[in-house]
This record gives C-alpha cells, sequence and structure tokens, in this order.
C-alpha cells in the first residue's frame, strides 16, 4: 500500500541579499510552526480514511469493551482532535461512526492508536517530558519543549504528561553479576510542609564496580524493602533456598537498614568514615561525653584503621593478617575502656561496628577481590539526586514522588536500561515507512 503526498513550499525573495543564517532559520522557524506538523496532519487523516474500510479487521479487535454484539458501523459527520507529540501541536479532522444497534458513536482513530479524553498525547513525547523533566524543573521543562516544537505545553500539562506514565522502571527481579550492594535514604517535603517524607535508594556495585540501579521506595520500610528484593529473586521452587543476590552489603550503620537488608548478601562492610564520624553521636551527644576526649578515641579509631591499610599497601599477607588481629585488640580495648567509664552506649556502637569493619580485608585475603569500604559511592549519588529529586517532587503525593524517584534513579545509572523499558510502550513494527524523493524548484 503506497500513497504519494504533495506540499507546496514558496520563496519569496525581496532582493539578493541576505544571510546562509537567514536561510536556515527561516527554512527551521517555517517548518517548526507548519511545516512538520502539517505533513504529519495530512498523513494521519490520510490513515484514518483507511481505518474506516478496515473497521473489522483493525478498529474493532483493538476496542477494550465492546459497545454491543452487533459489528456494523456507519458513518456520523466527523470530529476534530488535538495530538501533542514531539514535532508540534496537530488540529486534526477525524471520522466518527456509530454502530447500528446501540447507537453509540465510536472514533475510529482513537481506537486504534489508543487514545482517549485524557491522552491526547504521543508515547515519544511523553518519553520526552520525563527526560526533560529530570533534568530540571517543570516549569524549565516546558520553556525548553516549546522551544524544541510549538507545543504550547504549560508547567502543569508537563506535570501532567509525566504523573500518567504507567512505566515500571525498578530493576529488581534477576539480578545477576551484583559484587556489593548499597542502600540510602534522603528527605523530602511531601504534601504538607509539617511532614518529611523519606525516598530510600538501593544499588548495587558490578564487578567493575560500576552501579546498578536496583529500586527506589517510599510508602515502604528498609524490612519490606528487603522482603520485596529477596522475594524477587528467590527461585520459583520452594524447595531451595534463597541465594544472596550480593557478596558484600556496605551500611552506613543504619540499624534498621541492616536488620532489613543482611539477607542480601553473604558479609556485612561497616563504612569506617561513618563509623568513626557518628562516633562523636554516640560519645558527646548521647552520653554527654567531652568533645577533646571524644576527639582522641576518634584519633585511636581511625589509627588502628590506617595501620591496616597502610600494611595493606606495603606488606605481605601474613602481615597484613596480623594487623587486622592487631587493630581488633585495640578496639576491643577500647570498648572495655569504654564499659568501664560507664559509657555502655559508645562500648556498644564500638561493638557492633568492630565485627563488620574489615570485612573488605578479610574478603581481598580469601577471594582477592577489592569491595569498598566507606559508603562513598552511594553518598556522592544521593547528594545529587537529593538536589534533583526536591526540586521536582516537593509537594507531590508519597505514590508520585516514589514514581518520580524510580524514573530518576533508573535515567541517571542505566541510560541503556531506560530505553529499553521505553521500547516496551514505544513499539516500532517497521510496517509505517517514509520515502523522501529528491527535492527539485516548479
Amino acid at each position: 500500500m503506497k500513497q504519494n503526498l504533495s506540499m507546496n513550499l514558496l520563496i519569496r525573495l525581496q532582493k539578493l541579499d541576505f544571510s546562509l543564517d537567514e536561510v536556515v532559520l527561516e527554512f527551521e522557524e517555517v517548518f517548526k510552526a507548519k511545516g512538520l506538523p502539517g505533513i504529519l496532519e495530512v498523513i494521519l487523516e490520510y490513515i484514518d480514511s483507511l481505518l474506516i474500510h478496515n473497521i473489522e479487521g483493525v478498529v474493532i479487535p483493538k476496542q477494550k469493551r465492546e459497545c454491543c454484539a452487533c459489528d456494523k458501523w456507519h458513518l456520523h459527520g466527523r470530529t476534530s482532535k488535538t495530538v501533542k507529540t514531539g514535532i508540534g501541536k496537530l488540529k486534526l479532522s477525524l471520522n466518527r461512526m456509530r454502530c447500528s444497534s446501540c447507537n453509540t458513536t465510536h472514533s475510529p482513530f482513537n481506537i486504534f492508536f489508543g487514545l482517549n479524553r485524557s491522552i491526547n498525547f504521543t508515547n515519544e513525547l511523553q518519553k520526552k517530558c520525563c527526560e526533560t523533566v529530570l533534568e530540571q524543573s517543570y516549569r524549565r521543562s516546558a520553556r525548553s519543549l516549546n522551544l524544541i516544537g510549538k507545543l504550547g505545553l504549560n508547567k502543569n500539562e508537563v506535570h501532567r504528561i509525566v504523573n500518567l506514565c504507567d512505566l515500571d522502571f525498578q530493576n529488581i527481579t534477576n539480578l545477576k553479576d551484583i559484587n556489593s550492594l548499597m542502600a540510602d535514604g534522603t528527605g523530602y517535603k511531601p504534601h504538607f510542609e509539617d511532614q518529611k517524607g523519606e525516598l530510600k535508594i538501593v544499588i548495587g556495585l558490578n564487578s567493575l564496580n560500576r552501579p546498578v540501579p536496583i529500586g527506589a521506595w517510599i510508602m515502604k520500610g528498609w524490612k519490606a524493602i528487603g522482603n520485596e528484593i529477596k522475594k524477587a529473586n528467590s527461585p520459583t521452587n520452594k524447595k531451595l533456598a534463597f541465594k544472596p543476590i550480593a557478596n558484600v552489603l556496605i551500611t552506613d550503620g543504619e540499624i534498621a537498614l541492616i536488620k532489613g537488608l543482611k539477607d542480601l548478601a553473604y558479609h556485612e562492610q561497616r563504612c569506617q568514615w561513618h563509623f568513626i564520624r557518628d562516633f562523636k553521636n554516640a560519645y558527646v551527644y548521647q552520653e554527654s561525653g567531652s568533645k577533646t576526649q571524644c576527639r582522641e578515641l576518634q584519633n585511636i579509631i581511625g589509627t588502628a584503621i590506617n595501620n591496616c591499610m597502610d600494611t595493606l599497601e606495603k606488606k605481605t599477607k601474613e602481615d597484613l593478617i596480623k594487623t587486622i588481629a592487631e587493630s581488633e585488640i585495640k578496639l576491643q580495648e577500647l570498648e572495655a575502656h569504654l564499659k568501664r567509664d560507664k559509657f555502655l552506649k559508645s562500648a556498644v556502637y564500638v561493638r557492633n561496628a568492630r565485627e563488620e569493619l574489615f570485612t573488605h580485608l578479610k574478603y581481598i585475603l580469601t577471594t582477592g577481590e577489592e569491595v569498598y569500604r566507606t559508603t562513598s559511592v552511594i553518598e556522592r549519588l544521593m547528594r545529587e539526586f537529593a538536589r534533583r529529586f526536591k526540586r521536582i517532587a516537593h509537594n507531590w503525593s508519597e505514590a508520585g514522588a516514589e514514581k518520580l524517584g524510580r524514573m530518576l534513579l533508573r535515567y541517571t545509572l542505566d541510560k541503556i536500561g531506560w530505553e529499553k523499558v521505553w521500547k516496551e510502550k514505544i513499539i516500532i513494527t517497521g510496517n509505517f515507512k517514509l520515502v523522501l524523493s529528491d527535492a527539485y524548484p516548479t
């Protein structure tokens, strides 16, 4: 099936005195405002004329709900339809049909392309809106999109288009090649100013130590998140035991996070930077210890950690094993010292961290593979993530903010996965082709 389309392009020359830039900009302006949208309107109205002759074959099978048992439709005038696309706003004049039995009116064009009153935009425009919003605010996104094509979008319309996105950007199933697991949370303002929500992020590090997005949650706690990931990766045969998806879980010491996600990894690594910094919270703020004494104790902890790293770089495997044992003894002595001085919370803090503080070194000794000893990767990610998320998700509902968080995580860390998800919605069958013949003056 082929159809030739003709277009008249009038060139007016007042005088042979103009620049090349003027020619290019004038061409761009004409085609942006009327050229490309005008051609597309003709193409779509031609497709609409084909649909009314193929109602039983291609239109009725795509109906979500049949109007009645009768499938005899006849023409019933025309209707107008405005469709917003990535190249501009289209104003179409479409055929309308009525059922001979129940008198229900239908638009074959809307049925065939899956449009309705609330959806008057294309999926490719929705993708552009989502990608633009994830980079900047809604107001600036509307301005940028209007520069690309004469769309006439405002920030509220961009907000609506993004909110209607129904794709799943989570990546919690069939997780493979995950060496380390990291998780963190960041606060944001939901509906009411006196409330504060938390966006929780889980990422993995592959064998090349590159971040892999796993998921984002707002309406679930860490325990529920851990159970969801565990269930998604459990074998279908219930007789088989669940195998952790990662080798090491690297955390900042948050108790709820550790309890919720500990089953997802074989080992745990306590972030050494957080351990030293957060010791002040237990010693000074919870138990009213001296700040001067706290700094001295922090120096002792830092020395024990740095000795191990120096040994790793300069000495043998046997020396490293010996240094790890000496550092653990120093931390045990520090724990005993805190207990004698009645700093029980600080002692418990040191004991809980000490048990998982040198996992990265023990992992190197047993496997030869390096893992992170701090949560610096996700900390850097969360700083940038929080800056962008708080700008676009302020005053959203929890469900809407969670959807945006998942979009942002996938778009930031996995562009290939982002395109793969959209391919499921922007279906390219290869059945429609346009061929541009040579352009020549008449």
